[in-house]
């Protein structure tokens, strides 16, 4: 995918919600033979926390909400954090069909938004949703084969490993190219 050009004024952006929670993601890796990687599963229920996530894909600008829940009324935090962040600009807004993105609240909330248009994706294909593949990207930098003790740890190590990457290096790992074609 090759970025295009946008009228001034205006950001095409795509967002999603993140899980983070304590169980350890299992992946294959290269080990020692006859030397087994372990990982601890932790049995303590802390329960999850969501983290929202945008990327505007002209630019790479990652905006980033870290909540307890993953609800309607954190979702409209996220999207007024995005109109806060771009003060003079339309936004469209893609995102998948879940539940808090349409729901009877968001939609009074839209109502009054004049600079935030809606763009669902289809049902199930969150494959057209470039942010999934970031999300994929954090999940085998951060989580896998890794154990944490602390859910806060987890999630200060996604938001800090995110806030590290630079907009070039996000838009690679959500697949847009931004190198010249012949």
């Amino acid at each position: 995918m090759e970025t295009g050009t946008l009228e001034k004024g205006k950001r095409v952006i795509f967002e999603d919600e993140m899980k983070i929670g304590l169980l350890p993601r299992m992946f294959r890796e290269w080990s020692v033979p006859g030397m087994r990687h372990e990982v601890e599963a932790s049995c303590a229920l802390e329960g999850k926390k969501s983290l929202f996530g945008s990327v505007d894909i002209s630019t790479g600008e990652l905006t980033l909400l870290l909540k307890d829940r993953c609800r309607t009324i954190e979702f409209i935090d996220h999207c007024q954090q995005l109109l806060n962040k771009y003060p003079n600009d339309l936004i469209y807004l893609i995102c998948d069909n879940s539940i808090i993105h349409c729901s009877k609240m968001f939609n009074e909330y839209i109502k009054n938004q004049e600079r935030l248009e809606i763009v669902y994706l289809p049902t199930y294909a969150f494959y057209l949703n470039v942010i999934e593949l970031l999300w994929l990207f954090v999940r085998k930098a951060v989580c896998y084969n890794k154990q944490f003790r602390k859910l806060k740890w987890l999630a200060e190590e996604v938001i800090n490993f995110l806030n590290n990457l630079s907009p070039e290096r996000v838009l690679k790992a959500v697949g847009i190219n931004l190198g010249k074609t012949s």
